[in-house]
């Protein structure tokens, strides 16, 4: 199950950082919040982290000069430039893939909850519903993901602590506890390690200001 999780998230940030390359990089105004995914701030460019996390050991981000991802794969804004939905849907051969997530926000625009579906008639019926809790300052303290696929269900918390972070305000590094639960709340497993990422920012001079 993990191995397919990992495939479903790295195709995803694939087809992200094939489409963010193909952007042209003149001054744009930067009204995109795409970033917002990955709590990052400023006008981010490139992401890349590095962590022991089953799904994603080296996962990379990239964005437009505008803050956004490319819309090749169906991502929806809202109207206040913060990503919102994604709708995938093809034939690869003998499969018929199809894919969606939706983000949702609070009023504060921190994204408290994903939903990820991913289908492919007799190889993959997956689903996950990630929910994220942050401490009065804003910082990520939790993410839970419950999730179910060819009938298991079964549950990944994160507790993240003892951050670090740029000058942007973007964490760079963070403590981690990973727990595994089967769908009885009986933690299997638990797992410590450490996060760290590298985050490029576009220079002054290839964005304006809103």
């Amino acid at each position: 199950m993990k191995r397919t999780v990992l495939l479903l998230i790295l195709t995803f940030l694939v087809f992200v950082n094939i489409s963010a390359g193909k952007r042209d990089t003149d001054t744009t105004e930067y009204k995109y919040n795409s970033a917002v995914l990955f709590q990052a701030k400023g006008p981010v460019k490139k992401i890349k982290i590095k962590s022991r996390d089953p799904f994603k050991h080296f996962c990379s981000a990239e964005f437009g000069p505008d803050g956004k991802f490319d819309d090749p794969i169906g991502m929806v804004y809202d109207a206040d430039g913060y990503f919102s939905y994604f709708r995938i849907g093809g034939e690869s051969g003998f499969l018929s893939v199809n894919e969606s997530g939706e983000a949702k926000y609070d009023e504060s625009r921190r994204l408290t909850g994903f939903k990820l579906d991913a289908k492919a008639k007799g190889f993959l019926d997956f689903s996950a519903d990630y929910s994220f809790k942050y401490s009065d300052e804003g910082i990520l303290t939790q993410k839970t993901m419950d999730y179910a696929h060819k009938g298991k269900k079964g549950r990944f918390v994160y507790d993240y602590s003892d951050y670090s972070f740029d000058s942007q305000g973007s964490w760079v590094k963070r403590s981690v506890k990973l727990s595994d639960y089967d769908l009885d709340g009986e933690k299997k497993s638990e797992t410590d390690f450490t996060e760290t990422r590298r985050i490029e920012y576009y220079l002054p001079e290839n964005i304006s200001k809103k």
